[in-house]
């Protein structure tokens, strides 16, 4: 999972910001990593019961999610991707309370299909309805990047900014989009109100040390990465970023302590 979506999904471990039964699809097909959504309750399962739920003459909505999901995300034969659209489409006919989620769903397989026209109008419909699906937005973001529209991806980052006031997700994008494009100064002002909406995530420290960094203010990024370090110890690009930047400074023994820490830090995680 990568680290902007982790925002949007869990923050950290004590963010208030959290949004769940999300599920990435791995690139595939030449698509970008889309963020899937599922009502609670829509589970793996084995594929004894999904014969089971496809012999049944009558479904209920649940069997249909339980179908959907499988046919999207398990099933190694990609031709049943044309099955899982068939139940999204189902579903949006006839689960209102879910209708954006599964036309979220559908609109990822759109573009898994290479029909990326019907994926971006399925993508503007929910985020111009009544939908506040963020999903859908960091989605569409996603596929706008992918074909390298920046300022449709602007204009979508900032009207999640905006509809999505307690998520930082938007504004670490927005500032690392800036920050692709070396203009530091705007791409700061993003991770700063980011750091300010979230303090309990570690994502808008780390990237306030590397932006610090590049506008070469080197004691302000070691404040920044030591914050994070301390605050987050299982953050470990702050521990591979602020070893390099100890490197440049020529504090190669500081680097190598900071380095070793960090791996030390991942073992014990992957103990874990």
């Amino acid at each position: 999972m990568s680290v902007l979506l982790t925002v949007i999904i869990t923050g950290c471990t004590t963010s208030k910001y959290i949004v769940k039964n999300e599920e990435v699809i791995e690139n595939r097909n030449g698509a970008p990593g889309f963020a899937l959504r599922f009502p609670a309750g829509v589970i793996k399962t084995d594929e004894k019961e999904i014969a089971r739920i496809v012999d049944k003459t009558d479904k209920f909505i649940q069997d249909q999610w339980i179908l959907a999901r499988y046919h999207h995300l398990i099933s190694s034969d990609k031709s049943n991707l044309h099955k899982a659209k068939a139940c999204y489409v189902y579903l949006i006919e006839n689960d209102k309370s879910y209708k954006s989620i599964a036309a979220n769903n559908l609109a990822c397989i759109y573009c898994e299909t290479g029909d990326y026209r019907k994926s971006e109008r399925l993508f503007q419909e929910i985020i111009n309805g009544d939908s506040r699906l963020i999903t859908a937005y960091y989605n569409l973001n996603l596929l706008y990047k992918f074909f390298g529209r920046s300022q449709d991806s602007i204009n979508v980052l900032m009207l999640m900014k905006e509809r999505f006031p307690e998520n930082i997700y938007a504004l670490i994008e927005l500032g690392d989009m800036y920050f692709e494009d070396e203009n530091y100064t705007e791409a700061e002002k993003f991770y700063n109100d980011g750091l300010n909406a979230d303090a309990e995530n570690p994502v808008p420290i780390h990237r306030m040390a590397k932006v610090r960094e590049r506008l070469q203010k080197y004691k302000d990024a070691q404040y920044y990465y030591e914050r994070c370090i301390k605050k987050f110890p299982y953050f470990q690009y702050a521990y591979i970023d602020y070893s390099n930047l100890l490197i440049i400074l020529n504090q190669k023994e500081k680097a190598r302590d900071v380095l070793n820490k960090g791996l030390k830090m991942m073992e014990k995680q992957k103990a874990e």
